[in-house]
Order: structure tokens, then sequence, then C-alpha cells
């Protein structure tokens, strides 16, 4: 009986706030962790295209028929890759420039496909061709992005081809520097969120604020992503070995609709990962600033 009462004692003495670190100044409780809800992140992305699917074909569309008329122009269409009948570019610069000009394509369909989808009125079309700061800005966080995950590919590609060295120690060294380059990419990840605040014309979060919020979230975030990768992959293999059929008999129309095919599913696939992070942001992120306003 009197263990018994000992045993309560201990309990209450334990749970009570004035024992505990910081006294009555002490959190009831840790506030718990925001949890991605994996279903909606999975297919939330593909939702909102099928949703949207009108103002989804002429926004891809259009972007698509502008990069294949580009590739085109500069020589680079996807059939080269297969046939050896067409005149196609060796220049580094000239595929540098295109790979610029296609990211800013899709930075620029990206904010028209948002901006539009939530107005959903029509008299948005008449600035659907306005450029403004905030495409540059998000243009610029987009290319920093790839810069930064350029560094994994690089450090894998270095392992690769690479002569090991002799000495034990260099080589340690070495392959542990390529290591964290190539983990890399699955921390920046965490800040991809980060995104959203241009897209909604937020203030911009503290990247301390941004890896607290995703706490927690690594796996279901990952899953995300590697699933609308994985579809966007299926669509493009698929593509390419069309391609591939196409450059048996090689001419300058199926050069076209197959460069056309090809950078629509490209956009396609690109429009599934933005949808994927701007859904991120908003349950992370903006459905809390609404809750507080």
């Amino acid at each position: 009986m009197l263990n018994k009462m000992l045993q309560k004692l201990q309990e209450k003495i334990r749970d009570n706030r004035l024992f505990q670190k910081g006294g009555f100044l002490a959190p009831a409780s840790e506030p718990k962790q925001k949890k991605l809800p994996i279903f909606k992140l999975l297919f939330s992305p593909i939702n909102q295209l099928f949703d949207n699917l009108k103002l989804f074909f002429a926004l891809s569309f259009s972007a698509s028929l502008v990069l294949a008329l580009m590739a085109i122009i500069l020589n680079f269409p996807i059939n080269c890759s297969y046939s050896s009948e067409l005149s196609c570019s060796n220049s580094a610069s000239a595929l540098f420039v295109f790979i610029l000009f296609k990211i800013f394509v899709l930075s620029f369909v990206f904010l028209k496909w948002f901006d539009l989808k939530q107005l959903n009125n029509a008299s948005a079309w008449r600035d659907v061709l306005q450029l403004d700061k905030r495409n540059l800005v998000f243009y610029a966080q987009i290319l920093l992005a790839l810069f930064l995950n350029i560094f994994s590919l690089a450090a894998f590609l270095f392992l690769y081809y690479r002569v090991p060295n002799p000495n034990w120690q260099i080589e340690s060294l070495i392959f542990a520097i390529c290591f964290l380059f190539i983990v890399s990419p699955f921390v920046y990840i965490r800040f991809y969120p980060i995104f959203g605040c241009v897209v909604f014309k937020h203030k911009r979060l503290p990247l301390k604020d941004v890896w607290k919020k995703t706490a927690g979230n690594q796996g279901r975030i990952l899953f995300g992503f590697f699933f609308v990768l994985t579809i966007g992959l299926f669509f493009l293999s698929s593509v390419l070995h069309e391609a591939r059929i196409a450059s048996e008999n090689v001419n300058w129309y199926s050069v076209f609709v197959s460069e056309i095919l090809y950078e629509w599913v490209f956009v396609f696939s690109a429009m599934m990962l933005f949808n994927n992070i701007i859904f991120q942001y908003n349950y992370l992120f903006n459905e809390e600033k609404n809750e507080k306003n």
C-alpha cells in the first residue's frame, strides 16, 4: 500500500510543471511536427493538372512548341541521338544557351500556371506574357538549385572515371569529400518549399525555419519526388523510344513531331514536380499563415 502511494506521488511530482526544466514557464508539451499527408503528396500534383486540364494543355503545348522550335533552330532535336542523317550541332555554347532558355521558359510557365489557376478568370490571360521581377527571381532560384545539384553529379562522375590514388589517406579524404557532395541533394530537398515564397509573393523564409518545418518529413518528401520522377521518366522513355523508331526514316515532319512530344512530356513532368513543391509549401507554411490571419 505504501509503495503504491509513493509511486503515485513520484508520478505527480514528475508530471508537475513546477519540477520540470523552466518551471512554470516551461511549455505543457512539445508541439508536434506537422506531417505531410502522403496520399495527397503523391497524387495532388497530378490531380491539379486534371482539375485544370484546359489551362494545362494551353500552357504546356505553347511551351513545348517554343522549345521544339528553339531546339530545331539550334540543331539540337532529340532525333540527333539516334540518326546520323541529321546535321546536328556540336557547339557546347549553343547547348548551354538552349539549356538556359529552356529553364527560363519552364520557370515562366510555372508562375503563369499558378497565377492563372489561382485567379481562374479569362481577364488574367491579358497579362499572360508579362514579365516582371518575380519571374527573374524565380528563374534565379531554379538556376541556383540546379547549380548546387550539379556538384553531386560531378562528384559521382569524378569517382567513377578517375584513377584511384595509391595513398590510402588521400584516397579516403577524396572519397569522403565526394560522398558529402553526392548525398547533398538529400539535404537540399528539405529546402525546396522555399520556392513557394516567390510563387505566393510572400516574404522570404529563414532557412532554419524551413528546416524545422520539414523535420520529420524527409522520407515523405523523398518518396513524393521519386514518385513524380518515376512517372515523368516512364513517359520520357516512351517518347524517346518512338523518336528512335522515327529516326529510321528521318524527315523534318517526324523530327518536328518527335521534338514537340518530347518537350511536352518534359514540361508535363516538370509541372508535376512544381506542383509537388507548391503543395509542400502550402501545407507546411501557407495554411498556418491563413489560420493566424
